[in-house]
């Protein structure tokens, strides 16, 4: 456990994050997440369209799966590297404080775009990826990331970095993946409220089975697709195309 230390700017911080609770489709599914909670650990994945996303986020993992202290939460390194500038060291005070009062451990990572800034990034990264998989074997826990490594300016779905795939299969003893789909509700602004549209959980064996009978995906995408698939077409970005290649392609496993 993270041990947490109440603050008042955490405590704020998070009272002020009840304006955006999500509207959230999909109880079922979250529901069968909670349940495998108990013995196993959950991966979970989403899109990111807002700055305000993680909190929408963690508002309904605190709310329908688990306190945020059994969650680990991927997060770029630049963000939080005071060495960065103001806004990055306001970014470090506001997140330590939130760490502080909810227990959550966020576990940094350098992506893809920021590499050349930081000369050690492959090993970083390699200690995260240890980090992330280690708690991902104990029961209860719950790793959250957002595989597009960056907010998308459009608000339609990047293409994943690496790194989505590699932490399903190094878990896939004691790991469910739960992909969870973010979009703008009708309210005006529309970033106030997120729908929130959690699809069903998955093994690494089921998008395994999944590859069999579209080989022509990687395991990625195919994660990535049922992210795509639950989110409204002029959302789906670079999913678009591969939402209807795969919904067109042949289900049986070529001979």
């Amino acid at each position: 456990m993270h041990e947490r230390q109440g603050n008042l700017v955490g405590a704020g911080l998070w009272e002020l994050s009840r304006i955006l609770l999500p509207e959230v489709q999909g109880q079922n599914n979250l529901q069968t997440a909670k349940e495998h909670l108990t013995q196993g650990s959950v991966l979970l994945y989403s899109n990111h369209y807002h700055d305000f996303d993680p909190f929408s986020l963690g508002r309904v993992i605190d709310s329908h799966l688990t306190p945020l202290e059994h969650v680990d939460i991927l997060t770029s390194r630049r963000h939080l590297d005071s060495q960065r500038g103001p806004v990055n060291r306001l970014q470090n005070f506001l997140v330590d404080k939130m760490k502080a009062e909810k227990g959550f451990n966020p576990i940094l990572v350098v992506q893809n775009y920021d590499k050349e800034k930081y000369p050690d990034a492959e090993e970083f990264n390699k200690r995260a990826l240890v980090e992330a998989v280690r708690d991902l074997r104990l029961p209860g826990r719950i790793l959250s990331i957002a595989p597009e490594g960056t907010r998308s300016r459009t608000g339609g779905l990047l293409e994943a970095q690496e790194g989505l795939e590699p932490i399903l299969r190094l878990s896939r003893k004691t790991t469910l993946a739960l992909p969870i789909a973010m979009e703008p509700t009708l309210t005006t602004p529309s970033f106030i409220r997120a729908r929130v549209l959690v699809g069903e959980p998955f093994s690494y064996d089921d998008i395994i089975a999944e590859q069999e009978s579209h080989p022509d995906f990687s395991v990625s995408d195919l994660m990535m697709l049922k992210i795509a698939r639950l989110l409204s077409p002029q959302r789906r970005g670079f999913y678009g195309p591969l939402v209807q290649r795969y919904e067109l392609s042949p289900e049986a496993v070529p001979a």
